[in-house]
């Protein structure tokens, strides 16, 4: 019991700690001049008066979207330069919009100096953490730099991920990670911002599980509770879950236990919710501290929507929640690859259980247990899933990758039982 108190105690400082590093760091970039953001963005108008509002990179195929309007609103936030105090433009994050125009519209116009009706919005609910990188890119670069050092960075993270799975012995599950990859659709991820912050999260979290051979059980805790607390900071709400299980699946690959295994599950996403839930609600309460008003009215009002399951004057059920989100992969060339892939792993596995005889299916109990866990975010997030299955399908990634490295687990090293097993089963 003392050591479960040590350690909340613990947790709770390095929460209380992130919450005081993200509230500097905001303060730090909006003290930024915002003069030369605005005449970077100035110069990348005419991409978004070519491309539009949701532009598709292949037509009818919903997960090459873009989200301009999201982009839109991040760069209206990190250029605005209104007379208010800096602990109110970091805590409330405003932005200008003109009326009658949606997001993209109004960024234009306010880049160029468009002058018309507006007004100014505030969005308090999320963090944006994204700003304390993305203000001072602007300082320097335009919309196509930072679009092109984005796809640069993230390739490299990328083929550096297949150069550590190679080393470490993980090469067999190349397949399954560039499958997942391919399907979450890496160029329109490079080409978004708001798309780029969970997807940065997740390949240095894999980056960081595969350099380490060993990694003790507090080590493991303390990391997926900071990567909890950094994707609440980070992110928009997109595919959040992503930047927990992706790695985890990592994780569980050097595990030679399903036990051990199913514990890691249950453990590190209690872990990770909590510095996920903890991180964006400190939000609400060092905003409503240094503000003196009251920020959680509005975000507890957007989170009940958000898990209802209204759309419009409709009411929607989680089936349709769901199949909204599948169908989006539901394409002709993803599905002549999936029956590729389905002949290629009952080949193996008919191999495997030729080769070795009894297959020892209990190991995939823990990515069995992840496989479903997307599907249950989509009935907890009603009416966001439904609204942005666009990108919310991304979550589907999770259930790809941890289906396809655990038949490829059972193929390999799960055909045997370990030794743990076989002492416990006598």
């Amino acid at each position: 019991m003392k050591n479960m108190v040590k350690a909340g105690a613990r947790y709770a400082g390095i929460l209380v700690g992130s919450i005081l590093v993200g509230t500097l760091l905001l303060l730090l970039v909006y003290a930024l001049p915002t003069d030369p953001m605005k005449a970077n963005v100035r110069r990348s108008t005419e991409i978004y008066d070519y491309e539009g509002v949701y532009p598709q990179l292949m037509w009818g195929y919903k997960m090459s979207q873009l989200d301009n309007c999201t982009d839109a609103t991040m760069l209206l936030n990190a250029i605005y330069g209104g007379e208010q105090g800096l602990i109110e433009k970091a805590m409330q994050v405003y932005r200008t919009e003109y009326s009658d125009e949606h997001q993209v519209k109004s960024l234009t116009n306010f880049a160029n100096d468009v002058k018309a009706e507006t007004y100014n919005v505030a969005y308090p609910r999320y963090w944006h953490g994204y700003l304390v990188i993305l203000k001072p890119l602007l300082l320097f670069f335009d919309v196509a730099d930072i679009r092109i050092m984005n796809m640069f960075l993230q390739m490299s993270l990328l083929f550096y991920i297949f150069y550590l799975m190679i080393k470490k012995g993980y090469n067999r599950y190349i397949v399954a990670f560039l499958t997942t990859v391919f399907l979450m659709n890496p160029v329109a991820i490079a080409l978004s911002f708001q798309f780029s912050t969970v997807y940065y999260l997740t390949l240095l979290s894999i980056v960081f599980v595969l350099r380490r051979d060993k990694l003790s059980e507090k080590e493991v805790m303390l990391f997926f509770f900071l990567s909890g607390i950094a994707t609440a900071y980070f992110d928009f709400l997109t595919y959040p879950l992503v930047a927990l299980y992706i790695p985890l699946l990592f994780l569980l690959l050097k595990e030679d236990s399903w036990k051990k295994a199913l514990y890691r599950v249950i453990v590190c996403s209690a872990v990770w919710g909590i510095g996920y839930a903890g991180m964006w609600c400190g939000k609400w309460v060092i905003g409503s501290i240094l503000l003196q008003r009251n920020l959680f009215a509005d975000a507890l009002s957007r989170a009940a929507h958000y898990e209802s399951m209204n759309y419009g004057d409709d009411r929607i059920n989680g089936f349709q929640v769901i199949m909204k989100n599948v169908l989006v992969l539901v394409k002709w060339p993803v599905l002549f690859g999936g029956v590729g892939l389905c002949i290629y792993y009952a080949m193996q596995l008919r191999k495997n259980s030729v080769g070795r005889g009894k297959l020892h299916f209990n190991c995939l109990i823990a990515f069995g247990m992840i496989a479903v866990i997307p599907f249950v975010w989509y009935l907890l997030t009603g009416s966001h899933s439904y609204i942005h299955y666009w990108y919310t399908f991304r979550e589907l990634s999770i259930t790809i990758f941890a289906g396809m490295a655990g038949i490829t687990r059972l193929t390999t090293s799960c055909g045997e039982e370990t030794n743990e097993e076989k002492n416990t089963s006598h």
